[in-house]
């Protein structure tokens, strides 16, 4: 509580507090969603692929589910097939 015991603390955190890696995590986990939106709510892109499917190995699809990232991409889905290829 705060010094005005009427109303509870709370703690914002504002995208300047945090380290780069947690705003880039953040800024990817935020894009991954828009996109995902988009393609499912008829946005005109194909078909929402998963991580798997773009060829990644099990190690990093599970390193993906335990970031929150459900799915790929546009420039994923577009970029990782040809990074692959070498």
């Amino acid at each position: 509580m705060c010094a005005d015991r009427r109303r509870p603390h709370v703690a914002t955190e504002s995208m300047e507090d945090r380290s780069p890696k947690e705003k880039t995590a953040q800024s990817v986990k935020d894009s991954s969603s828009d996109y995902e939106e988009q393609v499912n709510n008829g946005g005109g892109e194909e078909a929402v692929k998963t991580f798997k499917d773009l060829g990644v190995t099990e190690v990093l699809c599970e390193a993906c589910d335990q970031l929150g990232w459900k799915s790929p991409t546009k420039i994923q889905v577009e970029a990782i097939p040809v990074a692959l290829q070498g």
